[in-house]
């Protein structure tokens, strides 16, 4: 397996290469030292593959937050933004699992190993930094919050049947970051275009392989 570090250098390429114009507005990334403290300073561990994700790019500068990549439009974090964004959703799964009966703990909700990296709508790109060992174990978590953060959507449809979209609120997408670059170079290698009059990522969802059209969630 290809090194994380090769993969998300392999990814920037790549949109520079299919004319993405915003890599310029991705912030510099922090010192390897910094991470790790920022994430101890929260309980939080630190597995390698974290460490380097905060390495390559914090996030974005300011004043571009809706900037996102490709190919399935997620706006990073930074790390402050990441850490924010983890301890809101514990405190309203805490709020939830008082509230609504017949749910259990508020581990049904939000796992507090849970670390957000980014977010497209009521999705957001997660990774397990509880696991151990260097890799990190990356979910699509569904975040409904159409009328304020009201609640976390739950699915459970089995993702092995009908729409390959639903496979469960916090479904795991790869068992790796390191993979999950991979695909995303490989989606857009395959599919994907930049479209200067739309400023957004373009595909023809039709001529996406049944089995990849999950990849792009």
């Amino acid at each position: 397996m290809a090194d994380l570090p090769d993969r998300l250098r392999a990814l920037e390429a790549c949109w520079v290469g299919l004319g993405w114009p915003d890599a310029s507005y991705l912030a510099s990334g922090l010192d390897p030292v910094q991470t790790t403290e920022m994430l101890a300073d929260v309980g939080v561990a630190a597995p390698d593959e974290v460490v380097e994700w905060f390495t390559w790019h914090n996030g974005v500068v300011p004043g571009h937050h809706k900037v996102s990549f490709g190919p399935c439009c997620y706006r990073p974090f930074s790390l402050t933004e990441a850490i924010a964004a983890r301890q809101t959703r514990i405190d309203l799964a805490s709020g939830l699992a008082s509230a609504v009966e017949g749910v259990g703990s508020e581990h049904w909700w939000w796992e507090p190993t849970w670390l957000p990296l980014g977010e497209q709508a009521d999705t957001s790109f997660v990774v397990d930094v509880g696991s151990s060992g260097p890799n990190v174990t990356v979910r699509a978590v569904c975040w409904e919050d159409q009328a304020g953060p009201s609640a976390i959507r739950r699915e459970e449809q089995d993702s092995s049947e009908g729409d390959p979209y639903l496979g469960g609120f916090r479904r795991v997408i790869s068992p790796s970051l390191s993979e999950r670059v991979g695909v995303w170079i490989r989606l857009l290698d395959t599919y994907c275009s930049w479209s200067t009059q739309f400023h957004a990522w373009d595909y023809d969802f039709e001529r996406v392989a049944f089995d990849d059209r999950a990849q792009f969630a």
